[in-house]
């Protein structure tokens, strides 16, 4: 009788990965993780597959590598599954829409997550007012939800969300019968929908008068078989078409736009999507080749740490000495930023 393991292989939907994904060191030993209480995605993905969740799960086994302590799966998705995963069993990153739920519900004048204020406090400490500032792939993991606070003060986000969702409807000619104002019923059931993922980051506390916006932000597109592609949305549009809008007022761009114009950024920030990429390496030189500094925020690893088999790997605690090239520094930062669920690490250029 064939096994699941064997059906899902001879499918495309699994492979094996028998060096480290971060940094292809080849020495690991097994180690155990304590399951998710709830894992979204591999769930949805075994809907799709038609298997037991739990099996599934327990097919994913992790490995540390020797050398950068990163974690991962081996056996874990080969692209067919990476796509059946991210693209069809659960086409929406919920933490990034839970994000923005939570902001365009807040009442108070410039609430912010409280980590992103500290993260910005960071940032303006160690290189002064940013003039321009980029992020990858994700519109609602990091700063510009806050940024675009600071830059238009006190507001109704629901109604200016509403007004840039019929607009977005409008020039695609989509049919308005279910169009804005948004309800609050249905962002709650969004947000319900939702739960299981993590602890809520928000805070009430207001954002500091110091702080200030950068004078140009963008979000830069970089396509992966390991991230939610153009299918990610909510409430009938794209996370990427709500950064373009009024709402959140960030164009989105690619590497070619950031070469062909010859953009610098003075800060770059890796918001958790490092480990939604089979090559990590070249992504992260990619961004510095671009920027004079980058602040990366990714899951950690550790022993007490929970790995969701949602992901390839992720990062080790000493990654960046593997993968930073000649004439860059880094330094852990997680003992400032801690948040109990995430690590974090300031890169600059030695000069």
């Amino acid at each position: 009788m064939t096994t699941i393991a064997e059906r899902l292989s001879a499918e495309g939907i699994l492979r094996r990965y028998p060096v480290c994904p971060v940094c292809t060191f080849p020495e690991r030993h097994p180690v155990r993780r304590r399951p998710p209480r709830h894992d979204t995605y591999v769930e949805a993905l075994a809907s799709t597959l038609g298997v037991p969740s739990p099996d599934l799960h327990d097919l994913l086994e992790v490995h540390e590598c020797a050398r950068c302590a990163s974690v991962y799966c081996d056996p874990w998705f080969g692209t067919r599954g990476m796509m059946s995963l991210y693209g069809v069993g659960h086409g929406q990153h919920v933490l990034g829409w839970e994000n923005f739920f939570r902001w365009i519900q807040a009442k108070e004048k410039s609430p912010a997550l409280g980590v992103q204020q500290a993260i910005w406090t960071f940032l303006e400490e160690r290189t002064g007012p940013v003039g321009v500032y980029g992020e990858l792939n994700c519109p609602f993991a990091g700063m510009f939800l806050l940024l675009r606070d600071l830059e238009a003060g006190e507001r109704n986000r629901a109604d200016e969300s509403a007004s840039a969702i019929a607009r977005i409807r409008q020039s695609y000619a989509l049919p308005q019968k279910r169009s804005p104002p948004f309800a609050l019923a249905r962002i709650k059931r969004e947000l319900k929908r939702a739960k299981g993922i993590g602890p809520a980051r928000t805070t009430r506390a207001p954002i500091a008068a110091a702080l200030t916006p950068p004078r140009a932000r963008y979000l830069v597109m970089e396509p992966s078989s390991l991230f939610w592609s153009t299918n990610c949305g909510a409430l009938n549009t794209s996370c990427r078409a709500l950064c373009q809008s009024s709402t959140v007022g960030v164009p989105v761009i690619d590497w070619k736009d950031v070469a062909r114009e010859g953009t610098r950024f003075d800060v770059f920030g890796l918001f958790n999507v490092l480990d939604h990429f089979v090559d990590p390496g070249r992504i992260l030189a990619e961004v510095l080749a671009h920027s004079r500094a980058v602040f990366v925020e990714s899951h950690r690893s550790g022993p007490d740490d929970t790995f969701s088999r949602q992901h390839l790997y992720a990062l080790g605690p000493r990654f960046l000495d593997h993968l930073l090239p000649p004439g860059w520094k880094w330094e852990d930062v997680t003992p400032r930023l801690d948040d109990g669920l995430q690590s974090f690490s300031w890169i600059w250029r030695d000069e």
